[in-house]
């Protein structure tokens, strides 16, 4: 469903701002988040991640974070957001 929807708007409104950084540090527009869908799912798939299994983002960059997030969700798996900033003690703690 969130496929799409990603692929819907992509095709009406491609390069409108999807998504920006507060910041000015960049802008993703509908067609870029289409293109991060599909490498996110193509990737999955070479690393034999199945479709509704769960993938850990931590990422620092927040328009990066906010990308993955909603491009593993486009791609069929299960986003679990991590807090970047978090230590790697708690990190591996949510993990387990």
């Amino acid at each position: 469903m969130i496929r799409e929807w990603i692929e819907e708007a992509a095709a009406r409104q491609g390069g409108t701002p999807y998504l920006e950084d507060a910041a000015g540090g960049g802008t993703l527009t509908y067609a870029g988040l289409r293109r991060r869908t599909q490498a996110w799912a193509q990737y999955l798939e070479h690393a034999g991640i199945a479709p509704g299994a769960r993938v850990a983002v931590r990422i620092g960059d927040p328009l990066e974070y906010a990308t993955a997030l909603v491009a593993i969700l486009g791609a069929g798996r299960v986003a679990v957001p991590l807090d970047p900033a978090a230590p790697a003690a708690e990190a591996d703690r949510v993990l387990a």
